[in-house]
């Protein structure tokens, strides 16, 4: 029996002082200067492949990028980074198949959990009549506030 999981064509690369990053047909580019967080975080297996990411939190966006730890380039890059942003740990989650996560940069705060996971359940349909027919269970991350407030 095969693995039906879709895998995304996911890149990552560092130019300079600028990363790229490209999943799929979309693409993304921002520069170093802008990362305020860097971590990693695991979930269990799913209905993707991945279960395995590294997040970038912007100072210019308020959602964290995720990046599927398959992504081509992606340990290179962290390792060109390092030269940029010294002080960036090493990760630690790569076999972890619970919710997980760690801060990887910036050092004050590396070691610390990056996100909370919240389980939330929602009505299946979500009419006034229809809501007793059965929930979907889906887990939501948020940063911590107490990451956040101490980058800031």
């Amino acid at each position: 029996m095969s693995d039906r999981r879709p895998i995304f064509n996911a890149r990552i690369q560092l130019l300079r002082n600028r990363l790229l990053y490209q999943i799929e047909d979309r693409s993304l580019e921002f520069t170093v200067d802008d990362i305020q967080l860097i971590g990693e975080y695991t979930a269990p297996p799913g209905l993707l492949a991945a279960d395995y990411f590294f997040s970038f939190k912007l100072r210019s966006r308020e959602m964290a990028i995720d990046i599927p730890g398959y992504a081509e380039g992606l340990m290179e890059t962290l390792a060109d980074l390092r030269k940029q942003l010294p002080g960036i740990a090493n990760p630690k989650l790569q076999m972890s198949t619970d919710f997980a996560s760690k801060v990887l940069y910036p050092a004050h705060v590396a070691g610390q959990s990056m996100f909370e996971f919240k389980q939330q359940q929602k009505p299946l349909i979500d009419l006034p009549l229809l809501r007793s027919v059965g929930s979907v269970q889906t887990v939501v991350k948020a940063i911590h506030p107490e990451v956040l407030a101490a980058v800031f």
